[in-house]
């Protein structure tokens, strides 16, 4: 299995926990403030990594693909078929950066108001 195949597993075997977060709100574990240096780290492609840091990317990447296809699913993101994965990271990471103050907020919930304004369906 290459790299990033390596990276997007981790991402989705992480994203099946990521509901139990819910239970323990003084954690912010979930939120954009931890997620983000991981998403960053995968916009740079950056491989050679410690094993921690590539398992950080591959939440951001398993997290993003995740709340992408359900939203895709349920017609609530209509990306174009030319979309790709790095794509919807970069355009969650923009509208994330450009909106500082909420970085206490969960990730996913950001992840998706990004994806629904980047790409509604009409």
């Amino acid at each position: 299995m290459d790299r990033f195949r390596k990276v997007l597993a981790m991402g989705v075997v992480a994203s099946l926990g990521a509901g139990a977060t819910r239970a323990y709100p003084q954690s912010d574990f979930a939120s954009a403030r931890i997620i983000m240096p991981g998403c960053e780290a995968y916009l740079a492609q950056r491989y050679d990594e410690p094993t921690l840091q590539i398992f950080r990317q591959g939440v951001c990447a398993g997290q993003i693909a995740g709340v992408w296809d359900a939203a895709a699913t349920l017609h609530a993101v209509c990306a174009p078929r030319t979309a790709i994965l790095n794509h919807g990271v970069r355009m969650v990471v923009e509208f994330i950066e450009a909106r500082p103050a909420r970085m206490h907020e969960r990730f996913t919930d950001l992840a998706l108001e990004a994806l629904m304004r980047t790409w509604p369906c009409e």
